[in-house]
């Protein structure tokens, strides 16, 4: 017969732990049972800068409870947002799916995609990107980063990224600007959101 020893750390942690569940103070999950995921885990991405009204954009989200309905609410930063869709995640807590920009969204705008497990925390935002399509008139104001690798860079208020065609920019980093001009089409500025800029002035 083997005789096995536990030390006396662990036999003490072990006794905590049985008093604690036989208590009622430690929540124990049936078997198989999906659990909220933990605090600060949860992300969404939205891999576009630039979306015109009635396009599609794919919105990727993870680190939810496995087989939750979510909701996929579009809205300003830091402002109410509408719900445009709900889905439910796999057994990974994970969601890919596309949504539809409104009609009443302003062309020129940030906006950014917020999912929501309806039941629990957490709730989490994506990084901010403008309603447009090339062409449009856009008005910015930012202040100029050293983001940029082919084109100069500002941030907006939200932290909008955007990229300026622009053939001469002596701004120092920064500094704040109010940039006037058009979504640019094809650019090889390849960063956020590049505005073929027609004027610029400090702020």
């Amino acid at each position: 017969m083997f005789a096995f020893r536990i030390r006396p750390q662990l036999a003490a942690a072990l006794a905590v732990l049985t008093a604690a569940a036989c208590s009622g103070e430690v929540n124990v999950p049936s078997p198989g049972e999906p659990q909220p995921a933990p605090p600060g885990q949860a992300s969404v991405t939205v891999p576009t800068s630039t979306a015109a009204p009635g396009s599609s954009i794919t919105v990727r989200a993870a680190g939810f409870t496995p087989g939750s309905t979510l909701e996929i609410g579009l809205g300003q930063p830091r402002s109410e947002y509408s719900v445009v869709a709900e889905v439910d995640a796999d057994a990974q807590g994970r969601v890919e799916t596309t949504v539809e920009v409104p009609a009443w969204t302003s062309r020129g705008e940030a906006y950014v995609i917020v999912v929501t497990e309806p039941d629990h925390d957490p709730r989490v935002t994506s990084e901010s990107f403008v309603v447009g399509e090339a062409g449009d008139p856009i008005r910015v104001h930012g202040k100029v980063t050293e983001e940029g690798v082919e084109c100069p860079a500002i941030r907006g208020p939200f932290g909008t990224l955007y990229t300026l065609a622009v053939s001469e920019f002596d701004q120092a980093p920064g500094t704040e600007l109010m940039v006037e001009g058009r979504i640019a089409g094809v650019s090889t500025c390849m960063q956020g959101t590049t505005i073929d800029v027609q004027s610029v002035s400090a702020h």
